[in-house]
Formats: structure tokens, C-alpha cells, sequence
């Protein structure tokens, strides 16, 4: 299957590219960038995190975020998507083991780094915007 994620294209956690809610690995001026997103997200019950969804059952330190489709990722993200490009987030795009993936409430998906290979990457907004 096919996972888009957003992660940042500098910061890393034990070698993967960083998404927007943990901040693991990142600077504190990516986290000033992304702090009141993660903050907003945080209690909005069409944001769960893996905790809450039952369908997804929790995260392992393994496992990062993503989404089935890249319209679940937008509408996740709406009204964010500029903060998360001045910010230095990018979509990454994975091919995904079927196994390795788990789908819950909102197209969030939860997969396995080791059965991620990268297959592409794009900008929320053209490049100069």
C-alpha cells in the first residue's frame, strides 16, 4: 500500500524524517513553528492520535504516522499547510507492506519503518510560495 507522511526534510529520529506532533529530533525553531498545530490537534476529536483510535490501536517506537490517501492527509492538515512549508515539512510518499500498515478513523495510518520504502516526495505549496 501507498502511505504519505508528513515529515520534516532536515530533522531526523533514528533515521527517519520527523513528523509534526512528537518532535523527537527537531530544533527548537521547527518546534516553535509547529507547536500550536500539534497544541490544537491535540483534544479535536477528528484528530486522534493513535491512542485514541481504536482502529489504529496505539503506536510502537517503530511505527511512525501517515495517511491512506493524500486527500486524508490534506484534510487532516487544512488550514496548516503554510506553517508546515515555512517550517521546512514536506510530503513524503511510501510504499508500504500491507502488513506492516495498520488504517484507523480519518485515513490515519500507523506503519512499520522497516517495511517503508520512500518512493517520492512534494511540496504543499509550488516551490517560491
Amino acid at each position: 500500500m501507498y502511505v504519505w507522511r508528513v515529515a520534516h526534510q532536515q530533522e531526523t529520529y533514528e533515521g527517519f524524517p520527523s513528523g509534526p506532533y512528537v518532535f523527537k529530533g527537531m530544533s527548537q525553531a521547527v518546534y516553535a513553528a509547529t507547536s500550536k498545530m500539534a497544541n490544537s490537534h491535540s483534544w479535536d476529536d477528528e484528530h486522534p492520535p493513535p491512542s485514541r483510535d481504536g482502529r489504529l490501536n496505539g503506536i510502537n517506537d517503530f511505527e511512525r504516522c501517515g495517511f491512506d490517501s493524500v486527500l486524508a492527509l490534506c484534510t487532516w492538515f487544512k488550514g496548516w499547510e503554510k506553517a508546515l512549508h515555512d517550517a521546512g515539512f514536506i510530503i513524503y510518499k511510501y510504499e508500504v507492506s500491507d502488513f506492516a500498515a495498520r488504517v484507523g478513523d480519518y485515513g490515519q495510518t500507523v506503519f512499520d519503518t522497516h517495511w517503508a520504502t520512500p518512493i517520492g516526495t512534494m511540496h504543499f505549496f509550488p516551490v517560491g510560495v
